[in-house]
């Protein structure tokens, strides 16, 4: 995969896969996982061009 996220296996490693995918999309370091952040990742990907509305959907569907 090209996600660069180290195969670890076991709970420890389950973690640190977490941890890592938590800061890759915690864009402005606050801690949170927004909206706003979504934003900021579909640009990354070359999707700019979709509105906050759906990035706003997109997040709401796995925001619990």
């Amino acid at each position: 995969p090209t996600n660069n996220v180290p195969a670890k296996t076991g709970m420890l490693g389950n973690v640190k896969q977490m941890y890592f995918l938590w800061k890759m999309l915690d864009k402005n370091n606050d801690r949170k996982i927004t909206v706003e952040d979504v934003q900021i990742m579909l640009a990354e990907m070359g999707l700019g061009f979709l509105s906050k509305y759906v990035a706003k959907a997109l997040f709401d569907m796995v925001d619990s």
